[in-house]
C-alpha cells in the first residue's frame, strides 16, 4: 500500500499504538530519568501526543509536561540518525515526516528510511526501546515500525505548551514564496551546534554579546522566530536588564522578561567576520534549512 499524507486534527491529541500489540507509546520516568517505552494502554496524559506542523514535518509532542511545565518532545541521542539509535524525550522539538499506511503511521526521520520503531525485548531489557530502525520498504512496514493511531479529541495538556498557549501553534512561513522554512514563530527555540550539545546563548554581564554555551535552561538560551519581511527576525528571550526601559525598577527572577526586546544584528558592516551581536533594533534573517537534516538551519 502507497502511504498517503497525514493529517492531524489541528490541537488534536493521540494514542499511538504499536502493531505488535506491546502498547501504547509513553512518556515514562518524567521527573526521574524521563524515557519512552510501550505500556498497557491507560489514556494518560503521558500516552497522549500531538502534531505540531513544522513545515518540514510535526513536531510530536506528549501532552504530559514534567512538574515545572517544561514540554517534551520526541527526539534522538547524539543529533545522527543511524539503525539503533534510540529516541528519548526532549525539550526541544525536532520534526519528524509522518505517513499513513496499512491502518497505522510511520514516523520517519527526514530525508532518511529510518523510522520509529520499538525494539525486541527478547534480546534484553534495553533491546526494548523505542528507537530508530532501518525501513527497507515503506510501503510494507514491519508491525514493530507501524502504530495505529486513535484522536482522543482535544487539546489537552497537563501544563502549558511550547507555545505557552493551550493549543499547538503552526508556524507562519516568511512572507517571499520560495522560502522553504517554516517554524513555530510563538514558540520559543534552542539555536545549537551540529553536537546538539552548544547552545547560542546572550551575555547576561555585557547584555549583548552573543557565545556558545552548555545547552541548560535558561532563557538566555531561547529563541523566537518573527516573520519580518522577507526573512524572520531572531529575538532572545531574555530581555538585557540594560536595555530595558524599566531596568533597575525591580529585582528577583533574573529570567524576568520585559520591554526591551533584543535581537540577532551585526556589529558594524555586514562583512566576512563581523560579530554577531543583540541589540533592540531588529533585522531580518533569511533562514534556510541546512542540508538534508530538517533540524538544522543556517
Amino acid at each position: 500500500m502507497t502511504p498517503k499524507p497525514f493529517w492531524p486534527v489541528t490541537g488534536g491529541s493521540y494514542i499511538l499504538m504499536n502493531a505488535e500489540g506491546k502498547g501504547a507509546l509513553a512518556l515514562v520516568d518524567i521527573d526521574i530519568y524521563p524515557s519512552l517505552d510501550c505500556r498497557e494502554l491507560h489514556l494518560e496524559l503521558n500516552q497522549q501526543w500531538t502534531f505540531i506542523d513544522t513545515g518540514h514535518g510535526y513536531a510530536i509532542q506528549c501532552c504530559q509536561a514534567s512538574k515545572d511545565g517544561r514540554p517534551f518532545y520526541l527526539a534522538i541521542t547524539g543529533g545522527f540518525e543511524q539503525h539503533k539509535t534510540q529516541i528519548v524525550p526532549s525539550t526541544i522539538p525536532l520534526s519528524f515526516y509522518v505517513s499513513v499506511v496499512d491502518g497505522g503511521i510511520i514516523m520517519t526521520w527526514p530525508e532518511s528510511s529510518y523510522v520509529i520503531e520499538l525494539g525486541d525485548r527478547r534480546y534484553g531489557p534495553n533491546a526494548g526501546k523505542v528507537r530508530l530502525g532501518k525501513l527497507a520498504d515503506a510501503s510494507r512496514p514491519l508491525p514493530n515500525a507501524l502504530w495505529h493511531f486513535s484522536c482522543c479529541g482535544g487539546p489537552r495538556f497537563s501544563a502549558p505548551t511550547a507555545t505557552g498557549r493551550s493549543e499547538p501553534a503552526l508556524g507562519t512561513p516568511a512572507s517571499n514564496a520560495d522560502s522553504h522554512v517554516r517554524v513555530m514563530n510563538s514558540a520559543h527555540h534552542f539555536l545549537t551546534d551540529t553536537s546538539g550539545q552548544m547552545a547560542l546563548q546572550l551575555d547576561r554581564i555585557s547584555g549583548k554579546g552573543i557565545k556558545l554555551r552548555a545547552i541548560s535552561q535558561d532563557w538566555a538560551q531561547q529563541w523566537r522566530f518573527v516573520p519580518s519581511g522577507a526573512g524572520y527576525t531572531i529575538e532572545t528571550r531574555l530581555a538585557s536588564r540594560f536595555n530595558s526601559p524599566q531596568a533597575g525598577s525591580s529585582g528577583g527572577n533574573s529570567n524576568n522578561e520585559t520591554d526591551g526586546s533584543l535581537y540577532l544584528t551585526i556589529d558594524g558592516p555586514a562583512q566576512p567576520g563581523a560579530t554577531v551581536v543583540a541589540t533592540r533594533f531588529p533585522v531580518s534573517w533569511r533562514v534556510e534549512r541546512g542540508g538534508a537534516d530538517s533540524n538544522t538551519l543556517r
